[in-house]
């Protein structure tokens, strides 16, 4: 897999502004087409993103579970 940045920016400016095939592209920087097309359609690498807000677990404190012991 890819790790510098500006390899990322380079495949890009040659693919989508210079207009060089995407498998001439990839095969001179010695990655996958695959690998090559993902920089070229992502400008920023996918990476996780949450979808929603978790708000913290709720404190349990004692008594709450009926049994009188504490965790």
């Amino acid at each position: 897999m890819y790790a510098h940045i500006q390899q990322r920016k380079r495949i890009r400016a040659r693919v989508v502004t210079r207009g060089e095939s995407l498998r001439s592209v990839a095969q001179a920087e010695g990655i996958s087409r695959n690998t090559a097309r993902k920089m070229v359609r992502y400008e920023l690498p996918p990476g996780y993103r949450r979808t929603a807000n978790f708000s913290q677990p709720p404190v349990c404190t004692r008594g709450v579970l009926g049994h009188g012991r504490r965790y």
